[in-house]
């Protein structure tokens, strides 16, 4: 068998076994509809979900609607309130509205989300660096290595959402910095 029929055959086995776990996957639910990038828009006892290619549920079957308002980003109602998840299912935040609200509402709503967990985030960059700073030298006082610890502990188990790759950057850039000076003492 040449190398092009092998690769033929089991690229074809391939596509049948996707296809049996959704089929599979399907079979749970009483509507199923595809949406975009291989996601199935999924239906259980009157309330919406949303599975991947797969078979694996993403957003659970308990929502009155589902939007996909970019290709990153699903927007879940139910109770008067919208749940604006990352495609893979985690929560980026909540708004209070109607269920008819207009999608460019709806995009300006979690943009302002995503604003303000940026912001949120960044008051904890700027707390770690300055934290690096004061416990970097050797006259730094345990009280307020705790107070600062404390403090950063308290913010980022209030914190929504996730920082970007560059604050992430800069807290990796701060405590090495922290680990340099602690090494030199």
């Amino acid at each position: 068998m040449s190398f092009f029929k092998y690769l033929l055959l089991i690229s074809s086995c391939m596509v049948l076994f996707c296809g049996s776990k959704i089929t599979d996957a399907i079979k749970e639910y009483q509507y199923t509809e595809p949406c975009m990038n291989g996601y199935y828009l999924v239906m259980r006892d009157s309330h919406y979900g949303l599975i991947s290619s797969d078979g694996k549920e993403i957003i659970p079957s308990k929502y009155e609607l589902i939007y996909f308002l970019t290709e990153d980003v699903v927007a879940a109602h139910l109770d008067l309130c919208w749940y604006f998840f990352e495609i893979g299912g985690k929560l980026i935040g909540q708004e209070y509205g109607p269920s008819d609200k207009d999608v460019e509402v709806l995009l300006s709503d979690v943009h302002n989300i995503q604003l303000d967990n940026m912001k949120s985030w960044e008051g904890i960059v700027e707390g770690f660096e300055r934290f690096c700073e004061r416990c970097a030298f050797e006259e730094a006082s345990f009280t307020t290595m705790a107070m600062s610890c404390d403090s950063l502990r308290f913010v980022i188990s209030q914190a929504e959402g996730q920082m970007s790759e560059v604050q992430r950057r800069r807290i990796k850039q701060a405590y090495r910095a922290y680990l340099e000076r602690r090494r030199d003492l």
